[in-house]
C-alpha cells in the first residue's frame, strides 16, 4: 500500500510543469503551430529538432512545449544540456541514466555501458507512448 501510495505520488511530481519565462514574447503561436506538427493522438515517432543561435529561446520554446503535452503521456523525460553533458567523461552514460530513470518507475541500475542503455531504453518505449 505504502508502494502504491509513493509511486502516485512520484507520478504527480513528474507533472510539475518545467520553468518558462514568466512573460515569453510571441510563444503561444508558435506553440500552436508545433502542437499542429505533433499530433500527440497519432501513433508512429514524431521528432522534432530545433535549432538556432544561442539565446533565441529554443530551449524555452522546448519547455513549453513540454508542459502543454506531458499529461498525454505515461512516460516522459525532459534532458537539457545535450551536447555539454555528453562531452564530459561518462556523459552519455549519465544522461541515458537521467532518461531511464525518467521514464521508469523503478531505480536505475548501472547499465553497463552505452550500448546497454540504448537496448533498456527500446525496452521502456517499445509501443508505449513517451514525451522525451
Amino acid at each position: 500500500m505504502i508502494r502504491s501510495l509513493v509511486e502516485r505520488i512520484l507520478n504527480m511530481l513528474k507533472n510539475t510543469p518545467l520553468g518558462v519565462a514568466k512573460h515569453p514574447v510571441g510563444l503561444e503561436a508558435r506553440l500552436e503551430e508545433l502542437k499542429g506538427m505533433i499530433d500527440a493522438d497519432a501513433t508512429g515517432v514524431r521528432v522534432l529538432g530545433f535549432y538556432g543561435m544561442g539565446g533565441v529561446g529554443k530551449t524555452t520554446l522546448a519547455k513549453a512545449l513540454f508542459n502543454k503535452l506531458v499529461g498525454r503521456f505515461r512516460l516522459r523525460s525532459f534532458v537539457s544540456n545535450i551536447r555539454e553533458s555528453s562531452s564530459q567523461p561518462g556523459g552519455l552514460d549519465s544522461l541515458q541514466a537521467k532518461l531511464i530513470g525518467d521514464l521508469s518507475s523503478r531505480n536505475v541500475s548501472p547499465l553497463g555501458g552505452v550500448r546497454n542503455g540504448i537496448l533498456r531504453i527500446k525496452e521502456l518505449t517499445f509501443e508505449q507512448s513517451a514525451l522525451i
